[in-house]
């Protein structure tokens, strides 16, 4: 190394130095900060650690990648799943169409072709999460914030929860419109972050995002999920359709590999079960979820799901139930299996939200559980 790269390295170390005890503050703050509000935070936890450390040694200043990456991952987000990693199939093409999309400073809405218009379950959250975790890692933005805004109620009390996450003094206000007006106005006054409004659907939700919200969020990202397709100009508009068939093959292959129960026929056996799931991610999920859990081959899970196929169309309204009979057919072959006591607690769970369902609801209140594994279930 010549005496010109080693002043180089010298200057970046002194400035990396300077930067991360700058930020001390602001660590023990996010510290306290992930024990109420974080997500994934033993992990983002044993990073800060790792920063800390460094900050206690000031004669030890090696910067390597590892301390690198860590940095990185100094972030805020509530996204509500982790990555899939390579089991993510066949949305690459996706995956850049947003790049290129919010890289041109328009909101990105991931809608669903036309042929299947109204059909949840064909992976929008999924992509969304995958981008913001990818962007993330990259160090794209400081902060990816996840809205369910599948009502008009919804969107605002979400809106109002980051208040907590990016520690707002209006986060104890009892009034929340007091607590979005916070939240909106620190993200006017920030760069460098993505929003995601996931699920808006309904017609109160999409006028209160595009009249009352959208129009203070331009100094960050917007990414929409929607089952509606008929967006203004101003929003690109990303249809999204099935995975097809080689990428849904893919997934189960990997997804059950090293539980299933395997066979010399299984990329056949699993281009089957692909057909008959009509390739919509949230069937082969629960496939492979059950595959796994099971421990069972393709072959023997083929029954099974033919089996549940024809209870399901025993009873099945299209005009009545909106999903397809291949996603009624594959929860079917899942609740089958379930004892009186789990059956009880998906009945309770049903009726509400879709955010995390606190376990201690459940063993605080024995007597709803045996009361709901005596009501009627369709299934």
């Amino acid at each position: 190394m010549s005496e010109q790269e080693k002043n180089e390295l010298r200057g970046l170390i002194s400035q990396i130095q300077y930067k991360v005890e700058a930020q001390n503050e602001r660590f023990e703050k996010l510290f306290a900060l992930l024990e109420d509000e974080g997500h994934f935070k033993g992990e983002i936890r044993e990073g800060l650690l790792e920063v800390k450390a460094f900050l206690n040694d000031p004669v030890d200043t090696r910067i390597t990648n590892r301390m690198s990456k860590v940095l990185k991952q100094v972030f805020l987000t509530n996204l509500p799943y982790r990555s899939i990693g390579d089991l993510f199939k066949g949305r690459e093409d996706m995956v850049e169409k947003l790049r290129s999309a919010l890289g041109a400073g328009k909101t990105a809405a991931i809608t669903q072709v036309h042929a299947i218009h109204g059909l949840g379950g064909v992976g929008k959250t999924r992509l969304a999460v995958e981008y913001s975790w990818r962007t993330l890692e990259e160090g794209k933005y400081w902060g990816v914030f996840f809205i369910v805004s599948d009502t008009a109620a919804n969107l605002g009390t979400n809106l109002a929860n980051l208040a907590a996450l990016l520690n707002l003094p209006e986060k104890s206000s009892k009034e929340q419109p007091v607590i979005v007006e916070a939240v909106l106005r620190e993200l006017e006054r920030r760069t460098g972050w993505l929003i995601i409004f996931d699920n808006v659907d309904s017609d109160k939700s999409t006028e209160s995002l595009r009249e009352e919200i959208q129009p203070r969020l331009s100094a960050g990202d917007i990414l929409l999920t929607s089952r509606r397709s008929n967006w203004p100009d101003d929003i690109a508009d990303l249809p999204i359709d099935k995975l097809a068939e080689p990428d849904a093959v893919a997934y189960l292959l990997e997804k059950t590999d090293g539980k299933r129960s395997k066979s010399t026929d299984d990329e056949a056996l699993a281009k089957q079960v692909a057909r008959k799931l009509d390739c919509l991610p949230v069937a082969l999920e629960q496939a492979g979820g059950y595959i796994n859990q099971v421990r069972i081959g393709f072959n023997t899970y083929l029954k099974e799901l033919n089996e549940s196929r024809q209870k399901v169309l025993s009873w099945h309204n299209k005009d009545l139930v909106k999903y397809p009979v291949a996603v009624l057919a594959t929860w079917q072959t899942t609740e089958q299996h379930l004892g009186l006591r789990e059956r009880a607690i998906l009945r309770l769970a049903s009726f509400l939200a879709p955010e995390a369902i606190p376990v201690e609801l459940f063993k605080s209140k024995p007597e709803l559980i045996n009361k709901a594994g005596k009501l009627p279930c369709v299934l």
